[in-house]
């Protein structure tokens, strides 16, 4: 899995619980662990599947000419779940 993204319209659904748990039933099921960088908005999504915050990636878009300010990435890491 490379991006989990939802349309705001289908926000709060239980969309990217379907989706991520299907991805994780078969990374657990090999035994791997998993490294993601999440947002705010999905954040206590990832949480709620084991991931734990490692780190941080903070980044200032104004020194690359955006309005945005500073943008920050939480980094997660998940071990593999026993069933």
């Amino acid at each position: 899995m490379h991006i989990l993204t939802i349309l705001p319209q289908y926000h709060r659904k239980g969309l990217g619980t379907l989706l991520l748990k299907h991805v994780l039933d078969i990374v657990d099921e090999q035994g791997k662990r998993c490294y993601i960088e999440a947002s705010a908005a999905g954040l206590a999504l990832y949480k709620r599947f084991g991931w734990v915050e490692v780190d941080e990636i903070v980044i200032d878009m104004t020194k690359h000419g955006c309005e945005g300010g500073v943008v920050s990435q939480k980094c997660l890491m998940r071990e593999p779940m026993r069933k």
